[in-house]
């Protein structure tokens, strides 16, 4: 195994001995343990620190799967107060700990797990992973696709709350913020309740040389709970930022006022486009008299029977689009739908799909097993409606965009989310209510612009556009059309017609 393969299969990224100093000075004045526990302490740099600070605790317990970070510490360290473990931290035995752990005892369990997601390692064919579990409980497509893949952080924190939530228990972990997020999103279904729930932000480019949004996480197991954070930098760790969680509720990024309430459900459902995991082969560019040009820099002549001009999330940044210069092949117009026609329907577009077949095989995800050949997902009547509005899922600033598609439907990709119409008038009157400050304010305060997705179906899926449409009267809508051009005029009665349908 490589050694960036073995780096990100144990999230072997060290902490500073200093920076974890910090840490361990910032959680005494909010923390005064008994016993301190480590799940994952590799070069044994918190428990160090740990041994410096706290003179007067009971044990110090760590584990730690790698063989030779156990070795140098357990060599360094002859303490009786040090019990040490090498195991793996998704096979170990916590009443190990919970054992060492007096009734009275109050328990820290602090450190730095992995940073990586299951998928990640998975697509890397490594396999330091949690047992297969849908521990979140997602439901249908949801459990073999994206909304079930999580951070390993993610997974080892729970595992931790869950197990020693018998216990007079204290966290405090480095995290990407989203795990938080995430942990705080679903709080109300764990066993377990926690309080005094905060997060204190930190540079994780200068302590890790890593691009994310990190914190650490502090948070004592209780039986009353909360369910909200408070947000503080550690560089000022006495000045609120700000909060987020549940109110009323409601699940919000930031708690502020909002003049309007548009918090609801929108009247159909957000699509995610495409998913095929074969670009290279399924995402072209025109070359004219029907010849296209893979990713491969392959040439081919082929039908333009399943073709299709293509939008990413790096398309979406005027507001109307009409025509772009990316296509795909589109396979099938519903899931799990039969692809043998294509060899009678468009014969060239066959021979291309099967000289590539072995890269279509090499498709990693579950949800391509026991499909026909060449299948895609992100498909359905709702793909080809003429008329869409899509929005990336990536950029920080919300867009909404009118696809405006008169021959035949341009598509999306998965990065994108979209709703479809076949009333083009509609479309653009919704697009324009979307693009309304009232939305945006919404959308500020109910979305994460830590994530890579700030945008998902499930926020998009908030937005009420009855109470939306009720509050934008038809003047308000000219005066917010105009920064379209009027690219479509409106009547009033129309517009009567559109708020009378919800």
């Amino acid at each position: 195994m490589s050694t960036l393969n073995k780096k990100l299969e144990y999230g072997d990224y060290q902490t500073p001995l200093d920076f974890c100093e910090k840490i361990v000075d910032l959680v005494s004045k909010e923390i005064s343990p008994d016993v301190i526990f480590e799940p994952t302490f590799g070069l044994g740099h918190f428990l160090d620190a740990s041994i410096m600070k706290f003179k007067n605790i009971k044990k110090i317990i760590g584990n730690e799967i790698n063989s030779e970070y156990y070795n140098n510490f357990m060599k360094n360290h002859t303490s009786s107060k040090i019990i040490l473990f090498n195991e793996n931290i998704f096979e170990f035995d916590h009443t190990k700990v919970a054992n060492i752990v007096g009734n009275n005892d109050k328990l820290l369990i602090l450190g730095n797990p992995p940073w990586v997601t299951n998928s990640k390692l998975m697509s890397q064919s490594l396999k330091n992973l949690p047992k297969k579990s849908n521990f979140k409980n997602f439901k249908g497509f949801d459990s073999m696709t994206g909304a079930s893949n999580f951070d390993i952080c993610e997974y080892i924190i729970l595992d931790l709350l869950n197990n020693y939530k018998d216990k007079n228990t204290s966290l405090a972990m480095l995290c990407k913020t989203n795990v938080v997020t995430n942990i705080i999103k679903f709080i109300h279904k764990y066993n377990f309740k926690l309080k005094n729930i905060k997060m204190y932000l930190f540079d994780a480019k200068k302590i890790f040389n890593v691009d994310c949004e990190a914190c650490l996480f502090l948070a004592t197991i209780d039986k009353t709970g909360e369910d909200f954070v408070s947000v503080y930098n550690i560089e000022n760790p006495n000045d609120l930022l700000y909060q987020f969680g549940w109110k009323n509720n409601t699940f919000l990024s930031k708690f502020k006022s909002l003049k309007y309430d548009i918090d609801g459900k929108f009247f159909t459902d957000w699509r995610q486009g495409i998913k095929h995991d074969c670009s290279k082969i399924m995402e072209l560019s025109y070359l004219g008299n029907n010849h296209y040009t893979n990713k491969l820099h392959e040439n081919f002549t082929l039908e333009d029977t399943y073709i299709y001009q293509l939008l990413k999330s790096s398309d979406l940044k005027a507001n109307i689009i009409t025509k772009n210069n990316k296509y795909v092949l589109v396979t099938q117009e519903y899931i799990r739908q039969d692809t043998s026609h294509i060899e009678n329907d468009a014969p060239n577009t066959w021979n291309y799909l099967m000289k590539h077949k072995d890269s279509f095989d090499k498709r990693k995800s579950s949800i391509y097993k026991n499909c026909p050949p060449f299948s895609i997902f992100g498909i359905g009547e709702y793909s080809f409606c003429k008329y869409k509005i899509a929005i990336s899922g990536f950029y920080k600033i919300p867009n909404f965009v009118l696809v405006d598609s008169e021959k035949k439907a341009i598509m999306l990709d998965d990065t994108c989310y979209f709703i479809g119409f076949t009333n083009k008038i509609y479309a653009y009157i919704t697009m324009v209510l979307l693009n309304s400050d009232i939305v945006k304010n919404f959308l500020s305060s109910i979305a994460f612009l830590d994530k890579k997705r700030p945008y998902t179906k499930d926020i998009l899926m908030r937005i009420d556009i009855k109470k939306l449409v009720n509050l934008i009267d038809y003047k308000s809508f000219l005066d917010l059309s105009k920064k379209y051009n009027d690219y479509i005029k409106v009547d009033e009665a129309i517009y009567k017609k559109y708020q009378s349908i919800f």
